[in-house]
């Protein structure tokens, strides 16, 4: 069997389930090919994961981003405005819902920041900052260079402390 062809039969499904109350996103790959489908065992793609540990880990991963400082000595996440970033990352990366409401009432559950998340902050961002994080770029930003530094360590250093391979 031809190893490079496998991943042209694999094919990802992602739902929400409840089992005992507590609802869990599953990740399945299926693997509908009988020739591949035993390596696709073998290598153990098929993964559940529990929406309240996705929630415990980005959590966490803010609490520790609120704590960190940068070169200089200052907080790397200082402004309203950054919640954008953490916005833009847990909508592209982890599927998170777009509604910015509903964002800020995610954050509310998690409870107090050291920078509070509200709506109209991370609503009013507008431009490159309203695009996927893989579109932004600082060229077209217009000049404001550190308004996009500010954002973009926050967005970068976010991904490292998920663990997403972006």
């Amino acid at each position: 069997m031809d190893k490079n062809k496998k991943g042209r039969d694999t094919y990802i499904n992602m739902f929400f389930g409840s089992l005992n109350g507590n609802v869990e996103q599953h990740i399945v790959v299926s693997n509908n090919n009988p020739e591949t489908k035993a390596d696709a065992d073998d290598e153990g793609l098929a993964v559940s994961r529990s929406h309240s540990e996705e929630q415990t880990d980005v959590a966490e991963a803010i609490t520790e981003l609120m704590g960190e400082m940068d070169d200089n000595g200052n907080w790397l996440f200082c402004k309203q405005s950054q919640w954008i970033a953490v916005y833009r990352i847990l909508v592209d990366y982890l599927g998170w819902n777009s509604e910015y409401r509903d964002f800020c009432r995610r954050m509310d559950r998690f409870g107090s920041f050291r920078v509070p998340c509200n709506e109209y902050t991370v609503k009013r961002i507008d431009g490159i900052f309203g695009k996927p994080f893989s579109k932004w770029d600082r060229n077209m930003f217009n000049g404001a260079g550190a308004v996009f530094e500010r954002q973009y360590k926050v967005a970068r250093r976010l991904i490292e402390l998920l663990g997403l391979e972006v």
